[in-house]
């Protein structure tokens, strides 16, 4: 007979969190659902460990409170976010958030949503090999892109201020003035605040060690004191060793 392996149902609108947990966890079912409805059917079907749900708190879940605490089988439910591609976009206040390596495909494709009025294109990133390449793409587009670089934060703050391009491709991490900033005293600029930006960074909004700050747990029936200390004691031995697995990479990070 086939050893049981825990099985999980994931409801969110986009792939981020299963491809997370398929990622991350060994021997455990993941099932994939878009719609409540089809949620609840999939844990009256099948019981499951949890249903997890990709949203930043339950008040802004895609079901209501009261199927929360009433789900099948009195399996708990449990929510927290993490963001994919389009939520950091949005969070960012950017039109596209692009993982390196990037294709000349999307880098196109991504123009080209922006509409037929884009001619000038900024470029931004530290590192001069990945400016050539990206100018080599867009200087074999069909549309003749002109093609601006910049080296670093600053730099690119100072061209967008002078040169106005159409719109600006802006890498995150730099040194110095990093892209955030850029993002930050762009905002604030009203000469430039309008000039569209596309993330093109190898910063994974999905990869990252820290990709959300909060978790919340609800179950049918609520959750004594001995489910309550369970859960507490579970948790802190979880993160103790997350932080002291931390820890230990940054002491053996070789100096750069």
């Amino acid at each position: 007979m086939p050893s049981l392996v825990p099985r999980f149902v994931i409801l969110e609108q986009g792939d981020t969190l299963q491809r997370l947990f398929r990622r991350y966890m060994d021997d455990i079912e993941v099932v994939s659902i878009q719609e409540v409805e089809q949620a609840i059917a999939e844990l009256n079907h099948s019981p499951a460990q949890a249903l997890i749900v990709n949203a930043p708190l339950f008040e802004q879940m895609p079901l209501p409170m009261a199927q929360l605490t009433s789900l099948p089988y009195g399996t708990p439910a449990v929510a927290y976010w993490v963001p994919g591609a389009d939520e950091a976009a949005q969070r960012l206040g950017v039109v596209r958030y692009l993982v390196k390596p990037v294709t000349r495909r999307t880098l196109l494709s991504t123009l080209e949503e922006l509409g037929e009025g884009i001619e000038s294109v900024l470029l931004v990133d530290d590192k001069p090999e990945v400016l050539q390449l990206f100018a080599r793409m867009l200087s074999s587009a069909p549309r003749n892109y002109r093609v601006l670089r910049a080296t670093s934060g600053q730099q690119a703050l100072g061209m967008l201020r002078e040169r106005q391009p159409d719109v600006l491709m802006l890498d995150l991490i730099m040194p110095g003035v990093d892209g955030f900033q850029v993002l930050r005293e762009k905002s604030q600029d009203p000469s430039i605040r309008e000039i569209p930006v596309v993330v093109v960074s190898a910063k994974d909004p999905t990869g990252e060690p820290i990709v959300s700050d909060t978790l919340t747990v609800t179950r049918s029936g609520g959750l004594s004191a001995r489910d309550l200390l369970a859960c507490t004691q579970a948790i802190s031995e979880v993160l103790a060793a997350s932080v002291r697995s931390g820890d230990r990479g940054q002491q053996e990070k070789p100096a750069a």
